[in-house]
């Protein structure tokens, strides 16, 4: 019988925060004030990339989480070391001079915050049985409102104190530290792949992945994740076509913002009990089919700075509720044992649509204009829940271990 835990779910949030706030400290934060510094754009993506990076390639150090130390301690190690990677940085002065080791501490601190989103998303796989899909929505809520830290208040703090750019770093290290004390509620999981030698150990592992690979849970996982359905990729591209809105600077940044953030964070908790009820891989189709519906409507809508705030907000609530799914599904999946090797493999797989639809979106808005490139995400992610409802139909006649 899998193992559970009686934690309460919003815990999960704390806990995957520091995740978040790397990414929005390195990314958003950084980004503004090296470009009023005069840094070229080419050198702030360079930046953003490094951040992002770790974060699609951690399934190669994921199994260290496994066969070494704790979680709890991983946990401690990934999260101090991303606090003081945050520091560090905001110790540099903002300046071409500093890209480069801006660049560094940016990689290695997004390095330490995958051991902390992993050991987190292992936490969850031990939540209880039949509130697992609420737990997936405090999880991905942690990282959107850590994103929302990270970027918001950082950049606050240091367009507010223009002569200490440290103490944006030194706040948002200390934020990060603190969730450290979530630990004391959490117990270790019991780990009965390990053993006294290494080598048994790590095939333990290999053999819960091939487990998981082979099963049918493993399978429609799998397949769902890759599929371009409900990707959130016109997102990355808002502050692109807002004009065809008419929408100004302020109406991008509130949208796109705080207060997309916001309805984000909603829409992943009420997305969460939705999987508990309906179950994950319905909640994940439903959700992706809204998004769709929420493309058509703004492609066809009047355009205009109000209808853009309505539409980009609405998005950002079915984007959230995506997250969740995703993460209700991904729990389902990876079960309890060797959680923390499992869950990157299934983030690394949701990012490869995610890149492919924004490209694909890029393409769209050249040839056929901002609503083109909304129907266009629109008609692939219909396509694509027709696809998996297909291939879910074939695969209940197969004969397939459950799980």
């Amino acid at each position: 019988m899998a193992e559970t835990q009686r934690l309460p779910n919003w815990l999960f949030a704390v806990l995957h925060a520091p995740y978040g706030i790397v990414n929005g400290y390195f990314t958003i934060t950084l980004g503004f004030l090296l470009a009023q510094a005069g840094v070229s754009t080419s050198a702030i993506a360079g930046i953003a990339a490094l951040t992002l990076f770790p974060l699609t390639w951690s399934v190669v150090w994921a199994p260290v989480v496994d066969f070494t130390l704790s979680y709890r301690a991983w946990y401690v190690i990934g999260t101090l070391a991303a606090a003081l990677g945050i520091f560090l940085a905001g110790l540099l002065p903002v300046a071409s001079a500093s890209v480069v080791l801006l660049g560094v501490l940016a990689f290695a601190a997004s390095v330490a915050s995958t051991f902390t989103g992993q050991v987190t998303a292992a936490f969850a796989a031990h939540a209880e049985d039949g509130k697992k899909g609420d737990a997936a929505g405090w999880f991905m809520a942690g990282s959107i409102g850590g994103i929302g830290m990270g970027g918001g208040l950082g950049l606050w703090l240091a367009h507010h104190l223009p002569g200490m750019p440290w103490v944006a770093g030194l706040v948002l290290g200390v934020i990060c530290s603190g969730c450290c004390l979530g630990l004391v509620m959490v117990r270790e999981p019991e780990h009965a792949h390990r053993m006294p030698r290494l080598l048994a150990t790590i095939g333990n592992i290999w053999r819960d992945v091939l487990g998981l690979v082979r099963s049918r849970t493993g399978i429609l996982a799998f397949v769902l994740l890759l599929l371009p359905m409900g990707t959130g990729a016109a997102g990355n591209l808002w502050g692109a076509v807002a004009g065809d809105w008419k929408a100004n600077a302020d109406m991008v940044a509130l949208a796109t913002g705080v207060a997309g953030g916001i309805f984000s964070a909603i829409g992943a908790l009420a997305m969460g009990r939705t999987c508990d009820r309906f179950g994950a891989k319905t909640s994940y189709i439903v959700g992706a089919a809204v998004m769709g519906l929420i493309l058509v409507a703004m492609a066809i809508a009047p355009r205009s700075p109000g209808m853009f705030a309505v539409f980009t907000l609405g998005y950002a609530f079915s984007n959230g509720a995506m997250y969740a799914s995703f993460a209700a599904v991904m729990l389902e999946a990876i079960g309890t044992h060797c959680a923390a090797t499992k869950a990157p493999i299934m983030t690394c797989l949701t990012n490869i649509p995610i890149l492919l639809i924004t490209l694909v979106d890029g393409q769209a808005q050249t040839r056929f204009g901002s609503g083109g490139m909304l129907l266009t995400e629109a008609v692939i992610s219909f396509a694509a829940i027709g696809v998996f409802v297909g291939f879910a139909a074939l695969m209940a006649r197969a004969r397939l271990a459950p799980a």
